[in-house]
């Protein structure tokens, strides 16, 4: 994959320079796949969701109620931020922003769509996740509130619960691999569905399932999404929002889901893989955009599909409290972790 991307660079000039090539893979990342993902993913939600209970959608809007998202997402931002930000406030929120779009942007959209490429690449966004969480904490702190500062002290506790089951997935990965880069990943990843490492061997089955869920529990996404409560908890933490800033904190849920499954499509999917036969195809006509279309369309395909059986299953599960979900992460999901690293230890070198 190292090779493509060089040669694609080459296609693209020798004016074109490192930097230029990065802030273009970047903007694209943000702006023709993130943001646009998100208004569509908003439509989708509201659209199956709405179906699914039976429920009278919006009738005066046009097109069936579909910019209905985008309508409302742009009236948040024209009403009021509620209560003035203090300065800690806005360092944690410029750091969980800064996190999760670092997070989202060292990710691999693409054969071209390519940043970070090394032995470890696979670890570098859960740098930062692990911001993330430390904002989330800073900023519960920051607000001076008893209510807010132990929701946001129970959101933390129980991200950290989540981190460990996830990386213990990634370790089985790279007990597989022999690896932890993605051109690696990629490379063993076929076309076709059963040559995906979800299908390689039943431990990386039900390594896919934890690394879902764990995700799931570390940015408290819904269904492990603690309801509204007395102390505090997301729902809490949601509620103290308004305007504008509701706004950005549902682009930043959506940012947590969209991170998270594109990240379980890359490890456990096969990512934006084509078959082999069109990819030969591609290849030799120096088909650069064309191909990187096919695989950023494939990608989110896998992605969307993830994210919307995420929502409806959230839709119908009755919400859990922190305690249960910390339980269950250390007593039920980190075991089936460990014994999946062992037991794929164990087909690889037997």
């Amino acid at each position: 994959m190292t090779q493509k991307l060089n040669e694609f660079k080459n296609y693209l000039g020798t004016d074109f320079s490192e930097f230029t090539y990065c802030l273009m893979v970047i903007c694209i990342i943000y702006f023709f796949i993130f943001l646009p993902s998100y208004f569509l993913l908003n439509i989708l939600e509201r659209k199956i969701i709405a179906d699914f209970q039976a429920r009278v959608g919006p009738r005066l809007v046009g097109g069936k109620g579909m910019p209905q998202s985008i309508v409302d997402f742009f009236k948040l931002l024209q009403k009021g931020g509620g209560p003035i930000i203090k300065k800690q406030e806005f360092f944690g929120f410029c750091m969980q922003w800064g996190a999760l779009f670092y997070s989202i942007a060292v990710l691999p959209y693409g054969s071209y769509l390519f940043l970070i490429d090394t032995e470890l690449s696979m670890f570098f966004p859960f740098l930062g996740i692990l911001i993330f969480i430390l904002s989330t904490l800073f900023l519960g702190l920051s607000r001076e509130r008893v209510k807010s500062t132990l929701g946001h002290l129970k959101i933390v506790s129980q991200a950290i619960t989540g981190i460990f089951p996830a990386l213990v997935c990634i370790l089985s990965l790279g007990v597989c691999l022999d690896g932890f880069n993605w051109a690696a990943l990629i490379v063993f990843h076929g076309g076709f569905f059963f040559h995906w490492m979800v299908f390689t061997n039943p431990f990386l089955f039900i390594s896919f399932f934890i690394f879902v869920i764990s995700g799931l529990i570390i940015f408290n996404l819904p269904p492990l999404e603690e309801s509204l409560s007395l102390l505090g908890g997301r729902g809490y933490v949601s509620s103290e929002y308004s305007g504008g800033q509701a706004g950005l904190f549902s682009l930043m849920r959506f940012g947590s889901l969209f991170l998270w499954s594109v990240m379980s499509a890359l490890l456990f999917l096969g990512g934006w893989t084509l078959p082999h036969a069109l990819q030969v195809l591609l290849d030799t006509k120096r088909l650069f955009l064309l191909t990187q279309c096919l695989e950023v369309f494939i990608l989110l395909t896998k992605t969307f599909f993830l994210m919307i059986v995420i929502l409806v299953l959230s839709a119908v599960t009755p919400r859990l409290r922190t305690d249960q979900v910390t339980d269950f992460s250390w007593k039920v999901l980190s075991p089936l972790a460990l014994f999946c690293l062992i037991g794929s230890a164990v087909l690889r070198f037997v």
